[in-house]
This record gives C-alpha cells, structure tokens and sequence, in this order.
C-alpha cells in the first residue's frame, strides 16, 4: 500500500453583505465505434460508456486505527439559539467497530465502462449543518443546495487549488434551492459566511467507479470490467482550526490536511475483491 498525505486547503470566506458560505480535464479521446462518449452538459469527460459482460466489483472498508484523539468540537456563539445542536465537530465521523463515514473511494484512469449514475444528488442545510457532509458528483453533473432552516444561510463553494469562488448563493427563506455545474475534479469546499462552523464538501470524479463510505465505513463498487486498478481513498483533515479576530470572535475555521490513499487491486470477471484502508486521525 502506498500512503500518501495532500496538503488541500479550505477557505471559508468571511461574513461581508452577501450571505453564508481540480485540476485540468485530460485530453479526449476518441471512443471505439462500439461506444458512447458519455457527455453531460457543457462537460466531456473523454470516458465512454459500453457494454461491461461478466463485471467484477470492489468492496471494503474504511476505518480507524487505534483510537481518534481527542477532537475539539466548533463554538457556536451565544446569539444562535437556533444552530446549538451543530457544534459537534462532524470532520471524524466514526461509527460501529471504528468504521468511518464520508470517505471518497474512486478508481482512478478508467475510460471506459458502465454508465454514469442518473440519481438527482442533494446537500441540505438542517440545523446549520450540511447533509450529507460528502457527496461524490460526475463531471457536468448537477448538485442541489437547499435551506430547510429558518435561519438566513448562503452556499460558498470553492476551487481548492486556487480558493477561487464557483458559487456564492445566499438563501434566506426556508425551501430555498439554488444548484450548481460540476466541472471540477477532487474535493470543492462547501462553506458559510454566517454560520463559519458549517462545512461539507462536492467532490468530482470523471467516472461512475466511485462511492462514499456508510457510517460503518463500508462501501461497494459495482459493474468494473476485469482488470488491475488503482483504488484511491479521500477523507477530509479532522483537526479543526479556529480563525478568530482581534475581538477574539471566529471568523471562520481552517482545517488540518487532508488524508490520502491508494492501493493496487486486480478485478476478475464475475468475481468480488476486497479492499480496506485504515486511518489514524492525529
């Protein structure tokens, strides 16, 4: 196994009057004629979608090694009665037997295969939290950002590689949706100026072999032709990093680095691999 730590910053802009809240596509390729160049909006991913007879499928788990340590919960100030129960730090969601939850598990360089997934993918905002935390979305794909609170939110998303804003969005009724294009790779940071606690993250991939680890930390991937794949994991740094003024109030929260991982895994026809990673969160 080769381990491997990415330093992938987050930015949460600051409250001004607004509201709360990749890397380089590769070069297409032309599809054999048996195939279809899966296109989705204004996006072409070079992958093409075929038939897949007698597929294979990778499953594992994700979980902890040893114990997590101690990890400081985000202060939430006085005056927001209504966003009390989001203090607990959710960047370390572990569950049954030290699984962990919201990690990112992909295949990395497959050009061709089973069709992209059609489900609509949703980040809501509940109790000045994001849920889910992580979702994985296709290049040229949708992701939807909903207030079911009645507190005013916006919806900042960002360019990690550059801090650059891809959506800033403020939704101050509940039932408010605002949506947003996928054309980035890797893990964009979802924020929000009025509530700087509150954090998730889109993350793009330019093929259907991807899934988000379950609060056990399993997870599955379906339909993969027979072959030898890099399998790579994506868990966002734990460790949280207050920002504070010169009144001594938040302003907004840095985040410890990001985890990284990738192993080598052979896929036969018609048969199952496994796969697990574990992570000691510092």
């Amino acid at each position: 196994m080769i381990d491997r730590i990415a330093v992938i910053p987050l930015v949460v802009g600051l409250a001004f009057m607004g509201g709360c809240g990749g890397g380089d596509r590769k070069p297409e390729k032309k599809a054999p004629d048996s195939a279809v160049v899966e296109t989705r909006g204004n996006v072409r991913s070079g992958y093409a979608v075929i038939d897949v007879p007698n597929p294979g499928r990778i499953t594992g788990r994700v979980k902890l090694r040893g114990k997590a340590a101690g990890l400081t919960d985000f202060e939430i100030p006085p005056d927001a009665a209504a966003c009390a129960t989001a203090s607990k730090n959710n960047r370390l969601q572990s569950g049954p037997a030290g699984g962990i939850g919201s990690a990112v598990i992909y295949l990395d360089h497959v050009e061709r295969g089973k069709a992209f997934p059609a489900s609509e993918i949703v980040i809501d905002q509940h109790g000045c939290q994001y849920t889910p935390h992580v979702v994985a979305a296709p290049l040229g794909g949708t992701v939807s950002f909903t207030n079911s609170d009645d507190v005013m939110h916006n919806v900042r998303v960002e360019n990690s590689t550059n801090d650059s804003v891809l959506l800033n969005r403020s939704q101050q009724i509940r039932g408010k949706r605002d949506s947003m294009k996928v054309t980035l790779q890797g893990p964009l940071p979802v924020g929000c100026d009025y509530h700087p606690w509150m954090n998730a993250y889109v993350f793009g991939v330019d093929n259907p072999y991807y899934a988000v680890t379950a609060p056990d930390g399993s997870f599955a991937i379906e339909g993969i032709p027979p072959g030898t794949y890099t399998v790579r994991l994506w868990l966002n740094g734990t460790r949280i990093i207050p920002r504070k003024d010169n009144q001594g109030r938040i302003v907004r929260y840095g985040y410890s680095d990001p985890y990284t991982r990738e192993k080598q895994v052979e896929v036969k026809a018609g048969a199952g691999a496994g796969v697990e990673f574990e992570i000691a969160p510092q």
